[in-house]
């Protein structure tokens, strides 16, 4: 071969070597984008082999990794498109969402303060470091990021859906109107999606408007028949409205999807205390005690199942609940007004008060007719 011909057949193996890899890309970010994450990974590998410079599919890779639970080998990657190009704010901000699922929030914080240098306002960054702040309980640094996500695109649904959720969820005093106007905004911006008319179901049930929850429900529930969750919330409010029977229906469809779903036992457990079955209520409790992974759930099954021994005049059992209820989730408003009403039962309300207060100050309003009544 000469020269001419071996200086042709360079350029040959380049170009075609350019076009492998551009093909492999193409065909990695179509199965990325059709939610296919681990053939993504398998496209990628083959991109990153050819092109050890590519920061596109190490983003992408970092991404697929993630979606398909591998954590740290999405770390990894972002982290070497940062090393190619720490300009990227792209690879921050998926570091830093990375970091936020692993509960490592003043780090993933960092990297959206980094993400937000290099690209200012932008409203995804914005609303991701919300989520971090509102795990943190950092619940007005939340609101304030969502409120400048909305400033720099008022379109982003998403701002709005996580400021709904943060007032009416997390903030306390909840902002329940101005939650559920939140979630009619971003409603017309995105349509109806089950998340969203969940939390405006929720919202609508502590604005006590029971029946428009229930509609959200329905319509969430045609949309998706398959989440539990839907079901268990709309339990809640059958059961504000006295509607028992239809409130346990719908946990049991719940728990026939979901099997370990505490709050469908704590809410068949409401309704049979409500019928006046406690013994049976208490049984509901304890498989919910069973099935809870999280302090509020704990709390909530062991401050209800208190109630109900209350009811069976075991009052000191009923304390000992109220208490674990407590040590679980010292935020737990209704073990402490559920604590204040047996002590004053039993004409032992010197701490009643504090329990009244601390109840009221977490927003259960019943406490403070009793506050009124006992605590001159």
């Amino acid at each position: 071969m000469g020269k001419g011909s071996l200086f042709i057949f360079m350029i040959l193996s380049v170009v075609l070597h350019a076009q492998s890899v551009t093909e492999y890309l193409k065909i990695a970010d179509k199965n990325f984008f059709a939610g296919k994450y681990k053939e993504a990974v398998s496209g990628y590998d083959k991109v990153i082999s050819m092109d050890t410079s590519s920061v596109h599919a190490y983003v992408n890779r970092g991404l697929s990794k993630k979606y398909t639970e591998d954590p740290n080998g999405a770390m990894e990657d972002f982290n070497r498109a940062i090393h190619l190009n720490n300009k990227i704010y792209q690879a921050y901000n998926c570091l830093g969402s990375v970091k936020s699922d692993m509960k490592n929030y003043y780090g993933a914080i960092e990297d959206f303060d980094t993400a937000l240098i290099l690209s200012p306002g932008n409203p995804q960054v914005l609303v991701n470091r919300a989520i971090a702040k509102r795990s943190m309980h950092d619940y007005k640094g939340g609101m304030a990021d969502c409120d400048q996500a909305i400033i720099a695109n008022p379109s982003y649904g998403n701002a709005y859906y996580f400021r709904a959720e943060i007032r009416d969820i997390y903030m306390r005093p909840r902002q329940t109107h101005a939650a559920i106007l939140d979630c009619d905004t971003a409603i017309s911006l995105v349509g109806r999606t089950t998340v969203l008319l969940i939390l405006r179901g929720i919202a609508r049930s502590h604005a006590h408007d029971y029946t428009g929850s229930i509609v959200d429900y329905d319509t969430a529930i045609a949309i998706d028949p398959g989440d539990p969750i839907a079901y268990i919330d709309r339990s809640d409010s059958k059961y504000h409205l006295r509607d028992y029977a239809g409130s346990m229906a719908d946990c049991r469809v719940a728990i026939g999807i979901d099997s370990t779903e505490p709050t469908a036992y704590i809410n068949i457990g409401n309704d049979m205390d409500s019928l006046g079955d406690h013994t049976g209520a208490i049984d509901y409790y304890n498989r919910a005690i069973h099935f809870a992974s999280d302090s509020v759930h704990l709390a909530e099954a062991y401050s209800f199942r208190g109630e109900s021994k209350l009811a069976l005049k075991n009052p000191q059992a009923a304390l000992q609940d109220f208490e674990l209820a407590l040590r679980a989730d010292p935020a737990c408003a209704e073990a402490y007004y559920a604590r204040a009403v047996t002590n004053i039962k039993l004409k032992q309300n010197g701490g009643a008060c504090d329990d009244l207060r601390k109840a009221l100050l977490l927003d259960k309003k019943e406490a403070e007719e009793l506050l009124l009544r006992y605590c001159k």
